[in-house]
């Protein structure tokens, strides 16, 4: 459980250097003279160049491979009170935290839609034609900037400016217009309004979040980490799931953005265990 004096505790303590770091730098100079000198080595900078990485490969500590990104996948609709909640509660804080050197985020933005004809593009959407239009909005922001520093703050607009729940009547465009120019990446609108408007580009974007929503899927919004859903995001602990997915129960090592995770997950000691 959460304690103010072992967070407090834990933020002032001083992340010590690698015990033989210091030592073993010091010594490389003095090892590399010794086997010049007693088997008559080239002294040349490409040759000594050559000895010290020899000898920083056997005595120093070895770098920890890298770890890799936690894969996130989000599918969620634009009409849809609770993925407003989750994008805005759980989402945007978590990956404002962890950024990109953690996650990997892929949204699917389709939800609990489905596609009735193919052939005449009749798609139906839980939240009436309004929500089908939106989402199309929000597929072409995506697809016209896909990086999420990009998109997620448009995105974070429109949860917070349009209303949510059922409606046939069609958002004003200058909604997204506006959530848009507000983004602190000033994202043009023409560029996604052009993405909108034209009907082969969105429709095959329609198709595409179909595809990529878990067929499997019960609710909205949907989340899996690496591929696992996860079944607990209600309780706000997504950054501590995202966290255990990356690092396990391993500790930091001086390294800011795993340290982050460890004092999280030294925190949260319960509720990630049903994802894993």
């Amino acid at each position: 459980k959460y304690n103010p004096q072992q967070q407090t505790k834990r933020q002032t303590t001083r992340r010590l250097p690698h015990p033989s770091l210091h030592i073993h730098t010091q010594t490389i100079k003095i090892m590399a003279a010794m086997m010049r000198g007693s088997m008559n080595l080239q002294t040349s900078p490409s040759v000594l160049e050559q000895q010290t990485n020899l000898i920083q490969n056997l005595f120093l500590p070895k770098k920890q491979e890298q770890r890799s990104k936690v894969k996130l996948h989000v599918s969620i609709e634009s009409l849809c009170i609770d993925s407003k909640h989750f994008i805005l509660n759980n989402l945007l804080p978590t990956y404002n935290l962890l950024g990109s050197d953690i996650i990997d985020l892929q949204l699917s933005i389709f939800g609990n839609a489905s596609i009735l004809n193919h052939q005449t593009q009749e798609i139906k959407c839980q939240h009436g034609k309004a929500e089908c239009d939106a989402n199309s909005y929000e597929q072409c922001l995506l697809y016209s900037y896909p990086h999420p520093f990009q998109y997620l703050p448009m995105m974070q607009c429109l949860y917070q400016n349009l209303p949510m729940g059922y409606s046939d009547h069609l958002m004003p465009a200058n909604v997204f217009e506006e959530c848009a120019a507000a983004s602190s990446h000033s994202l043009d609108f023409e560029t996604i309004a052009s993405c909108h408007d034209d009907t082969i580009k969105s429709w095959l974007l329609q198709v595409y979040h179909s595809d990529q929503t878990p067929g499997e899927h019960t609710f909205i919004p949907w989340v899996e980490v690496n591929g696992k859903r996860v079944v607990n995001y209600e309780l706000g602990i997504l950054d501590v799931i995202v966290c255990k997915a990356f690092i396990g129960d391993g500790d930091g090592d001086g390294n800011g953005v795993i340290d982050v995770c460890s004092d999280l997950l030294g925190e949260q000691e319960d509720g990630v265990a049903s994802i894993f």
